[in-house]
């Protein structure tokens, strides 16, 4: 595990403007990358968010999965704080494992909004299955509240409007699914890259089935925010410029519907296509831009989600899987449902060839 941790700045206010033009010079030529080696197999990654450096470089091989649960928010979930060293579900930690295996040559960033410890973490203090899929070794760990993240850039004004706003518990204004939209396509904007829900379990590289440009498409009226890649070029940036702006423009009190990611992307390349109509979203009408038939990704769709879950018809269910890059498991929907790793359920046979680590250190619990 890689862990990118934020560093407090202590410079006077002119040397930290001759800083900040020297660092954002240096991080454009991606000249900064300041790894070092911590706690024996724990790698830590120094970040300095108030100086807007480090992180991933803009336009290398890039994935990033976001775990949202304490977006715009400090306080993680109450059942996951004190024991343990990070918040990951046993399906986040398969979907983590799954795109590291898939990608290689890829690094892979769990950017987490939830305050990290590092230490306990590497004294094992978190789960089995989380360690399992962070020992990985193109897997890092950015904590990066969002407070943090945001810093510095367009998106500056949200925390000044999210604390004239808040409600009166001091809670955040915004649901969780608007954050994580948000965060999604900041992401790719700055960095560009392959983004990754993190219910989605991946079986092969995802930039071999569909190149540096690619969405998926969910249905004949909607492309998916589930599996996007945006490349720091000129079409990529496009695209990813123009979701970031949209997410801006929507109301967050309406965005805790499951689709809102979906409707951003689907809105930003039908102004790129010159067509609101997915089936005339082709590459050569939307710049090279791809979109990928809903197979690619969910050869099981969101009505179906059940059929990952039952031995009933599993053949029938794994053939529709074999010719996929990933599998959406949709966690929406399937979120009470539970897989037995040693059974013939469809999802237990994608997990073990997906994530055998995270499957392993599981020992036989439902997940």
């Amino acid at each position: 595990m890689r862990v990118l941790l934020a560093r407090p700045a202590r410079v006077t206010a002119c040397t930290a403007l001759l800083l900040l033009g020297f660092v954002l010079v240096a991080a454009y030529a991606g000249l900064l990358a300041p790894r070092r080696p911590l706690f024996g197999w724990v790698r830590v990654v120094a970040l300095d968010f108030d100086a807007v450096t480090g992180g991933p470089a803009p336009g290398a091989r890039n994935v990033f999965l976001v775990e949202a649960s304490c977006a715009l928010d400090d306080s993680p979930p109450a059942q996951d704080t004190a024991e343990s060293g990070l918040v990951l579900s046993p399906r986040a930690a398969c979907a983590l494992e799954s795109a590291a295996r898939a990608h290689p040559s890829h690094s892979v960033y769990l950017v987490h909004t939830c305050p990290v410890d590092v230490e306990a973490t590497w004294r094992g203090a978190a789960p089995a299955h989380a360690l399992a899929a962070l020992t990985l070794p193109n897997v890092f760990v950015w904590p990066a509240p969002p407070q943090r993240l945001l810093r510095h850039s367009a998106l500056d004004a949200l925390q000044a409007l999210a604390a004239r706003h808040a409600h009166a518990d001091g809670r955040a204004p915004w649901p969780l699914p608007y954050a994580s939209l948000l965060l999604r396509y900041f992401l790719l904007w700055k960095y560009g890259g392959l983004y990754l829900d993190s219910d989605v379990f991946v079986l092969k590289a995802l930039d071999a089935a569909g190149g540096a440009d690619f969405a998926v498409a969910e249905g004949a009226a909607e492309v998916s925010g589930s599996a996007l890649a945006f490349s720091w070029g000129a079409t990529g940036r496009r695209v990813a410029a123009a979701c970031l702006n949209d997410s801006l423009l929507l109301r967050p009190e309406g965005a805790s519907r499951v689709h809102a990611a979906d409707q951003v992307v689907t809105h930003a390349l039908a102004r790129l296509c010159g067509s609101d109509k997915v089936s005339e979203m082709t590459a050569a009408r939307c710049q090279g831009f791809r979109v990928l038939a809903p197979s690619a990704v969910a050869p099981v769709p969101q009505e179906e989600w059940f059929r990952l879950f039952s031995e009933e018809g599993a053949e029938e269910t794994l053939r529709a899987v074999a010719a996929s890059a990933a599998v959406h498991t949709w966690q929406q929907r399937s979120g009470a449902a539970r897989v037995d790793p040693g059974s013939g359920q469809p999802l237990a046979h994608i997990a073990r060839d997906a994530c055998p680590a995270v499957l392993a250190a599981l020992d036989g619990q439902l997940f």
